[in-house]
């Protein structure tokens, strides 16, 4: 369920999370992950406030966090913590032609289509949500939460 409070609005996110908090089940553990998540995440004033990682799904994502995308792949490219200097130039040489390459399709227009599969499962947590929106309470709220939250895992293969 954690995991689904990026798909409400950053108003809505601070309630949220006071709701799953009133569920965690193990409150030793809990409290530890909570009191961190609330420092960093959540109060106003916090490092990464809530206007910067939650919002309310959009059948038209501006993104689909090309950045992380990007890490992912450049850092997956260093299978070793001290290679050779030639290697690293290489991938960086290599890195830099995919990104001008990138660059030169976008400036010419052409866009990327979305994938079907994608697009379904943004459609269909925009749809979910507008019914969040329609049916707004504690029990519906946890509901969303938990139907987003298991579509949008962490990722552990890093």
């Amino acid at each position: 369920m954690f995991f689904g409070l990026q798909f409400l609005d950053h108003d809505e996110v601070e309630d949220a999370f006071v709701e799953l908090i009133a569920i965690c089940p193990n409150e030793e553990i809990g409290h530890i992950f909570s009191d961190y998540v609330l420092n960093n995440y959540i109060e106003p004033g916090c490092p990464f406030n809530t206007n910067l990682w939650a919002m309310k799904p959009s059948e038209n994502p501006g993104t689909t966090n090309s950045a992380e995308s990007f890490h992912r792949t450049y850092n997956s490219q260093f299978y070793s913590s001290h290679l050779a200097i030639y290697i690293v130039i290489k991938i960086l040489i290599e890195t830099q032609a995919e990104t001008v390459l990138q660059i030169a399709t976008i400036e010419q227009g052409k866009k990327k289509e979305t994938p079907i599969k994608q697009k379904d499962k943004i459609l269909d947590i925009h749809s979910k949500y507008m019914w969040y929106l329609g049916n707004k309470n504690s029990n519906n709220l946890l509901k969303y939460l938990e139907y987003v939250g298991l579509r949008y895992p962490a990722i552990t293969d890093i």
